[in-house]
């Protein structure tokens, strides 16, 4: 019987996916969709996030800033009491910075390998293109892996992938398109709950974060989405 039954749960699925997928061109519109307009995704040129940093017993860690600008710069700030970390791309170059007053020393800057580099531009690329991101950069691409199941759900598994290894596997309600979690290469599991809005745009309020064991490691918490706002460049260079 249990024979039969797990036959029968592929048979569904194959002829759900064979009789009524979108093609992926469509898929991705719809998912689209979800956030937002076409024109209102595509005026996209910056994004300023504000917000917090939760640990999985509900005391707040920090709190986070964090920049994208067009076509890949990126800026995250991390305020700890007096500690503020920060870690920034230009779409040249990045560094790594820490700055603590009880630190003789003065601010620590580390500078990022080429890879770390490529994969933070990436990262940028994929928070302002909106599931477009692989078409914005070279040897990066979009992989339809069908219908799978989420804990215990039906879903549409879609691969976001770039070279050096690092993708983003996003799991959608295959009906309607909306976003029900990302993995990460790095075996991290993200899942957005609420939302704020801006420019037109739905953003995740709330983001957790999930080990691969499925502990909840942290949660961010947004507060202030900003997007279009006039940003200077050189906020993203090493600094002076």
């Amino acid at each position: 019987m249990r024979f039969y039954r797990t036959i029968a749960v592929l048979f569904m699925v194959s002829s759900f996916s064979a009789l009524h997928a979108d093609s992926l061109e469509d898929f991705m519109k719809k998912a689209r969709s979800q956030l937002g307009t076409e024109s209102a995704l595509d005026s996209v040129e910056t994004i300023h996030y504000k917000g917090k940093v939760i640990s999985p017993t509900g005391e707040e860690m920090s709190e986070l800033e964090l920049v994208f600008d067009k076509p890949n710069r990126q800026l995250l700030k991390e305020v700890r009491g007096d500690v503020i970390n920060q870690t920034a791309v230009n779409g040249y170059e990045g560094y790594v910075m820490s700055k603590d007053p009880a630190n003789p020393n003065g601010p620590m800057v580390q500078v990022l390998r080429p890879g770390q580099v490529k994969r933070l531009m990436a990262n940028a690329i994929e928070n302002l293109n909106f599931f477009d991101g692989p078409e914005k950069m070279r040897g990066a691409e979009i992989i339809d892996e069908g219908m799978a199941d989420y804990n215990g759900e039906t879903v549409r598994k879609i691969k976001f992938s770039y070279p050096l290894g690092l993708y983003y596997t996003r799991y959608f309600d295959p009906k309607s398109g909306k976003l029900i979690a990302t993995v990460s290469s790095d075996g991290l599991t993200m899942v957005e709950k609420n939302s704020l809005s801006a420019g037109g745009i739905k953003f995740p309020k709330t983001v957790d974060t999930y080990d691969e064991t499925g502990k909840l490691l942290r949660t961010v918490e947004f507060n202030e989405v900003t997007v279009n706002e006039k940003i200077d460049a050189g906020m993203f260079d090493f600094p002076e």
